[in-house]
């Protein structure tokens, strides 16, 4: 009787541990779609960039990027990966317009549709470990008409 109570519960605390967390191996397809920045965080803003802001990440492993920056609407674009492990999802932009720069970050998402991103522009922040809140981006899925 206890080694059967044992197994139900080990069972139970398995799926309830999983419920509700998104796998890491997905996020390479999660990305994939174009995002509005609801947020980017106190440092970006104290630097003038600043909403409207977002992301376009297309299956071919380009992507772009638009937000304003002292009052001038600004583009990157380039290629991008996403590299994780059982822990942390990493974000690599390899960016092409307008000037060549390497920018990582750390990359979460809370639900398919809703991304927290963390990005180290090697002229704000250097390389990110954890998600501060002093430069937390979050976007949300833009949804495209048919």
């Amino acid at each position: 009787m206890k080694k059967s109570n044992l197994i139900v519960l080990a069972i139970i605390f398995s799926v309830s541990c999983s419920k509700g967390e998104l796998s890491k191996k997905d996020f390479p397809n999660y990305i994939i779609g174009k995002w509005k920045a609801v947020s980017l965080g106190k440092k970006f803003t104290e630097i003038g960039v600043k909403l409207p802001a977002g992301f376009s990440f297309k299956k071919d492993g380009t992507y772009s990027q638009t937000f304003i920056e002292n009052n001038e609407k600004r583009t990157l674009k380039g290629k991008y990966k996403i590299f994780y492990n059982k822990f942390i999802a990493r974000l690599i932009l390899y960016q092409k317009v307008p000037r060549r720069i390497k920018i990582t970050g750390l990359v979460d998402f809370v639900t398919p549709n809703t991304m927290k991103v963390v990005l180290s522009n090697p002229y704000v922040v250097k390389h990110p470990v954890r998600f501060s809140s002093d430069f937390l981006q979050t976007y949300l899925r833009i949804k495209e008409e048919n």
